[in-house]
């Protein structure tokens, strides 16, 4: 090999430099799923994970909720739709986890399988988006600050004659408590 070319092959004795460091973020709704799990709450995690999911669904998509749909409707003839070629498949998973609990107080024992599915919803990105313009925001001083991170796309307009769903911001306040949900006297039925 010529001399010249030892000189652009060569190592560098120097350390690398690294210019830009960002930590990855965790949706919260993920770690509060985690944490009332490890509390032993594991149907009021399920309950929150399942309707988080969808109520960040209608946010970031802007879907509209009817509220004659049952949750399972929701999912089926709304959010699915909707997600095509996204993470739809995984909301009718989650629906598995979550139907049981809701209604037979039966609480499943792969809680690994619904974190992963939880997980791998909010890994779409208008979803992860909802979180991660909150963490690279400046002014929280959380991991990332100061970088941003760019909007997602606007999401089609609701169909028209279509009135907004109400919001699945109503969760128990303690595990003992039921969500309302539909049939029971809730926000759908």
């Amino acid at each position: 090999m010529p001399s010249r070319w030892k000189k652009l092959f060569s190592r560098s004795e120097a350390a690398p430099v690294v210019v830009q460091t960002m930590a990855p973020i965790e949706v919260p709704v993920i770690t509060e799923v985690k944490r009332r799990i490890a509390r032993g709450e594991v149907a009021y995690a399920i309950q929150f994970g399942f309707l988080k999911a969808l109520e960040d669904a209608q946010t970031a998509l802007r879907l509209s909720f009817p509220p004659s749909l049952t949750y399972r409707e929701i999912v089926e003839s709304v959010v699915m739709p909707a997600m095509a070629g996204g993470p739809a498949e995984f909301y009718q998973r989650l629906y598995r986890f979550y139907e049981p609990v809701r209604y037979g107080k039966i609480v499943p024992e792969n809680l690994d399988e619904f974190l992963a599915i939880l997980t791998s919803i909010y890994a779409f990105q208008p979803l992860l988006y909802l979180y991660a313009a909150q963490a690279s925001s400046p002014a929280t001083g959380a991991a990332g600050a100061g970088y941003a991170v760019p909007p997602p796309p606007p999401p089609p307009p609701p169909p028209s004659g279509v009135s907004p769903a109400p919001s699945y911001a109503g969760y128990p306040a303690d595990p003992g408590a039921s969500p309302g949900g539909p049939r029971s006297g809730g926000p759908h039925g």
